[in-house]
């Protein structure tokens, strides 16, 4: 099987991310895979042929059985080249989360509502439209919808910076508690909330891994509540995994998520998971495997990390087999294949 897989960029994001663990693993199993991409954002390494391409160039699409896009660029590049695309090329996209509310939280509601409409309507060129979850398949009118959710891989790269080791090592002997999250730091993903709940837990050390246009606001909220000492910015780190082994419980307060990778890897150290009740996490999870909490109410965040904190190996064990079950890069990736094969057999 051919597949070219088309991306934004080769930067270290969620969506991405998840292209490259499908990749691996394709190539491991023989197929041939070649990853396109446009921006010179090149954090991760593809262990295919890879090249940069501009919009406006047609690649050779009858190469291919499969076409793969993730992200908005690449549906429309597709949709701009639709007719250089032979028939028996099959054409699919991964959407990663619920566009219209990422979006107007990120920007505002008429940039969310013309994008988010422009883009459903590419969506009707694609053999399948992949989403994640039900919640965001509800929101897509499209006959070609097919949900695979997210899975990771067991890590292999363990090892930290000795500064940064020291950093988080002194900053963890403060705290009986470490809790922690690895995100962009955006208003969707909901940090101010656990900087807010940290005033009532002296005892609790923040780590937060990630950057953004948040991360000033969050510094000056800490500030302001008197949390400071309590929280460690420690930047945007490559396989913030490496971290979790830091962390007695992992945070997940978001006001919207596609499949939340962090959340996964979580699951996959066996950490207990402090999340929000939004719709998507409560598909993903259940009540026995995590502890949830009402978004944007601190009293309830507040219970919940108390909760997590007071049936901590329970909630290990729960999550721990959540991931092996449901949320490795292996479940994913056969459902995957499966899809591609019943495509690729129709045609045939």
């Amino acid at each position: 099987m051919k597949i070219a897989v088309i991306l934004p960029s080769l930067a270290n994001r969620g969506p991405i991310l998840i292209a490259k663990y499908l990749v691996d693993n394709w190539i491991k199993e023989g197929k041939i895979v070649e990853v396109y991409y446009f921006d010179d954002l090149t954090e991760l390494n593809f262990g295919s042929s890879i090249k940069k391409i501009k919009f406006n160039e047609s690649i050779d699409f009858g190469r291919y059985d499969i076409i793969h896009s993730h992200m908005l660029r690449p549906d429309l590049y597709l949709l701009f080249h639709k007719f250089r695309i032979p028939s028996e090329t099959k054409i699919v996209t991964t959407i990663h989360q619920e566009t219209y509310k990422a979006l107007k939280l990120q920007y505002n509601f008429l940039v969310a509502f013309l994008a988010e409409k422009f883009w459903s309507h590419s969506l009707r060129i694609f053999d399948k439209v992949i989403v994640l979850n039900k919640t965001i398949a509800e929101q897509i009118k499209n006959k070609n919808l097919h949900i695979i959710g997210n899975g990771i891989p067991k890590p292999r790269i363990m090892s930290i910076a000795h500064a940064d080791l020291l950093k988080v090592k002194l900053f963890k002997d403060r705290f009986d508690t470490i809790i922690g999250s690895s995100t962009l730091l955006i208003k969707r993903k909901g940090i101010d909330q656990v900087i807010k709940v940290l005033p009532e837990n002296p005892n609790v050390g923040y780590i937060i891994l990630g950057d953004g246009e948040e991360k000033e606001d969050l510094k000056e909220l800490a500030a302001k509540l008197g949390v400071t000492n309590q929280c460690l910015f420690m930047g945007q780190k490559i396989n913030g995994y490496r971290f979790f082994q830091f962390f007695d419980i992992y945070m997940l307060p978001s006001h919207s998520e596609g499949f939340p990778i962090c959340g996964i890897e979580a699951a996959m150290f066996g950490l207990p998971i402090v999340c929000s009740n939004i719709k998507v996490l409560e598909e993903i999870f259940k009540p026995s495997e995590v502890s949830f909490f009402q978004l944007e109410d601190i009293d309830s965040l507040n219970q919940s990390l108390q909760n997590a904190i007071d049936n901590k190996e329970q909630l290990k064990e729960a999550i721990n087999e959540k991931y092996y079950l449901e949320l490795s890069d292996k479940v994913m990736v056969s459902k995957y294949n499966n899809l591609f094969k019943d495509l690729i057999n129709v045609q045939k």
